[in-house]
């Protein structure tokens, strides 16, 4: 482990070097200094990783679904250290799972139900399987639904029943978050925020797709296979070089799950 995380310092290092020429700011307070603080937890299957079997559950750390009956392993002993195992009721399939502090949203085909410990609620049913479900909070979570063409964002009311329409991209989008008063999304390789006034990109990286994004108290992080960005509203920073899968925030704790199983976290943003 030791070595792992020297090697991936050395990565992180030389990014700050290599990446301000490559479309990034070269300076910034908002990027870590301490390098060192980054960590592996878990190595996984590379064969067997999935998008959707990653998740967080709000104070305990990064999760990884283990079979379909919806059994979670907990990754991150230091967040989660009472318990290893995590599983909801026996009698619904479910492929996705977004949890708040008071919710626990599943992907169940066509249809979203809301867990608890002794319930199971259809929030919702849409006429397509193709879609995701992002950045969930007490009254709304973003859908993502994936057409042949593009992809259409809508943010789902909990409290109305609705879905409003929120964007159409020709490009696929892998990521939406609610911050303050604007929605930020990732589509193909732009940055963008949506607020009253309309769409807006912030941020264009010319050489590669974005995979991903995830919001920290310093900033927005964004990636693509090979780079990982930290977005402070206004420039966009070089964090770390590498082969990235997925990148998730949990509570002042930042998961990096890398392509050959690793998962590498830290608590600098």
């Amino acid at each position: 482990m030791k070595n792992n995380k020297l090697f991936f310092k050395l990565i992180l290092c030389l990014a700050m070097l290599l990446l301000a020429t490559d479309g990034f700011a070269q300076n910034s307070d908002a990027v870590p200094a301490d390098y060192s603080a980054f960590e592996q937890v878990a190595v996984l299957d590379s064969m067997k990783l999935d998008f959707d079997n990653l998740t967080i559950f709000p104070g305990y750390g990064l999760f990884l679904r283990e079979s379909e009956s919806g059994e979670y392993c907990a990754l991150d002993s230091a967040k989660c250290p009472d318990f290893k195992h995590l599983k909801f009721l026996d009698n619904i399939w479910y492929d996705q799972v977004l949890a708040t502090d008071n919710h626990t949203f599943v992907r169940n085909g066509q249809q979203v139900y809301d867990l608890g410990k002794d319930k199971c609620e259809l929030v919702v049913e849409f006429d397509s399987v193709d879609y995701r479900l992002f950045s969930a909070n007490d009254t709304s979570f973003f859908v993502v639904n994936y057409q042949d063409d593009g992809c259409l964002l809508y943010r789902y009311s909990l409290s109305h029943g609705n879905a409003e329409l929120l964007a159409a991209t020709d490009a696929d989008i892998y990521g939406a978050e609610q911050c303050n008063e604007g929605v930020w999304f990732v589509a193909g390789n732009n940055l963008y925020k949506i607020t009253n006034n309309g769409i807006e990109c912030q941020f264009s990286y010319e050489s590669e797709d974005f995979r991903g994004m995830t919001l920290t108290p310093k900033g927005i992080l964004v990636y693509t296979s090979t780079k990982v960005a930290l977005f402070d509203g206004k420039q966009a920073y070089p964090i770390a070089t590498g082969d990235f899968y997925r990148l998730l925030y949990d509570s002042g704790r930042t998961y990096f799950v890398l392509r050959n199983g690793e998962v590498l976290a830290t608590n600098a943003f």
